[in-house]
């Protein structure tokens, strides 16, 4: 067998071991157990850990456009039609500057995208080093920040993990939208220890009223995506079909779903579980508490034919009321 020449070869964490690894490829390891697939972007300098951790992992497929602007539009579309997360890869300075546009589109649309931006070393910022994109240079996140939900730099390589879970959570959780992480190139090139404790990206509260796909029900129910689309084919979950002609299960259908066949109800659905009812009596017109409704929400809840006065209202129509007009004082 021949020896690698020029780098050493790198393979995926095991289960159970603590050996230090670059955290480009602690990065990527977390990236697969999210179920990316696909990463889209353009290569540089600062961004080559990133590149160089991907070469050996064929679980991942790459694909190298001619801008940056195409790579975020082809993101972009790869979340519209899967409904999973697009992830891109650029350089520093004119790299993240020509995906501004892509941000800005894929914000306005709600579309779930992760972008890794490579940048320089730590110690050469704000000392006129090429491309700096820190907060001593362009100030790359602050840009940022105003069309993304999720803007930051990772200043520490042991905060790489969390962050990255961070990111890829706000993305895919309530309105989704495109996150933005800066590397610094020394951050991603020294060695951490992988974290031991599994933690899922799904870690976000589900309000009632949110649309999962079916990808995103499989990861919560931890079965085959393929077998939730055939309990919506078969009409045992409701499902709502999108502009864009895809299907979305509502939070809320899904516990009832999960009511129904005796299943425990994950965490995350968790808020999407407790619903408030509000019964209202026949023979009576004050509410009552139903099933989910304490006596206390329903006495909160009770409404009268007409409505509460503030007591600082009260006073001061009091005494308007008793303060002479113009005409009487003359």
């Amino acid at each position: 067998m021949e020896p690698v020449i020029g780098r050493q070869a790198h393979s995926s964490v095991l289960p159970g071991t603590s050996a230090p690894q670059r955290t480009a490829d602690v990065l990527v390891d977390i990236l697969i157990s999210a179920g990316v697939e696909v990463v889209f972007g353009l290569p540089g300098g600062p961004i080559s850990p990133i590149h160089d951790a991907l070469i050996d992992r064929s679980e991942v497929r790459v694909l190298t456009t001619r801008h940056e602007s195409g790579a975020l539009f082809a993101a972009a579309g790869y979340a519209q039609t899967s409904g999973k997360i697009g992830v891109v890869l650029v350089t520093s300075g004119p790299g993240v500057l020509n995906a501004l546009t892509g941000l800005a589109s894929a914000y306005c649309d709600g579309l779930p995208l992760l972008v890794l931006v490579g940048e320089v070393p730590r110690k050469n910022q704000g000392r006129g080093a090429l491309q700096d994109g820190s907060a001593h240079g362009l100030n790359i996140v602050e840009m940022a920040s105003h069309i993304t939900k999720l803007a930051a730099q990772v200043a520490e390589p042991n905060a790489a993990p969390a962050m990255l879970r961070r990111a890829i959570a706000t993305a895919l959780s309530g309105r989704r939208g495109p996150v933005v992480l800066t590397l610094p190139m020394d951050t991603t090139l020294a060695k951490i220890t992988a974290p031991q404790v599994h933690v899922d990206v799904m870690t976000a509260k589900i309000d009632a009223d949110q649309l999962l796909t079916s990808h995103q029900v499989g990861a919560l129910l931890q079965v085959n995506p393929s077998s939730v689309k055939k309990w919506v084919n078969e009409g045992r979950i409701a499902a709502f079909r999108t502009p864009g002609g895809h299907r979305r299960i509502r939070a809320a259908d899904l516990v009832e779903f999960l009511d129904v066949h005796k299943m425990p109800i994950p965490r995350p659905l968790a808020n999407a579980s407790k619903r408030r009812l509000l019964v209202v009596d026949d023979n009576s017109s004050r509410p009552t508490a139903g099933r989910g409704c304490s006596s206390r929400a329903a006495r909160s809840c009770t409404s009268t034919s007409t409505p509460r006065r503030s007591a600082a209202r009260t006073r001061w129509r009091s005494a308007s009321r008793r303060r002479p007009s113009c005409s009487s004082a003359r």
